[in-house]
């Protein structure tokens, strides 16, 4: 199962929902992210960068392929954080009947 591998910054994403990808697909997601720290004033941002220059502004992303993520959030006081999180690929094996 794919993981929050660091946490670093005033700002951090926590308690995040992952969904590990398929072998030679790219159906991993990281969604529902909870945001904790010292820094927590909302409104929030996140800038998510990622493997073959992945990058998105949601915070919820989908169709992400095997890697490490890394979030950088920023709060409406300019607090910032960085999360980095991976997602595995999962080797699916079929058997003859």
């Amino acid at each position: 199962m794919g993981s929050i591998i660091s946490n670093s910054g005033n700002i951090n994403l926590v308690g995040v929902t992952l969904q590990d990808t398929v072998s030679g697909q790219c159906g991993g997601a990281i969604y529902n992210p909870q945001v904790s720290g010292n820094s927590t004033t909302s409104p929030y941002s996140i800038v998510w960068s990622g493997i073959s220059n992945y990058r998105a502004t949601t915070f919820n992303i989908f169709s992400l392929c095997e890697g490490e993520y890394q979030a950088v959030l920023t709060d409406s006081t300019g607090g910032t954080g960085t999360t980095n999180i991976v997602i595995l690929q999962i080797l699916v094996i079929h058997l003859p009947i």
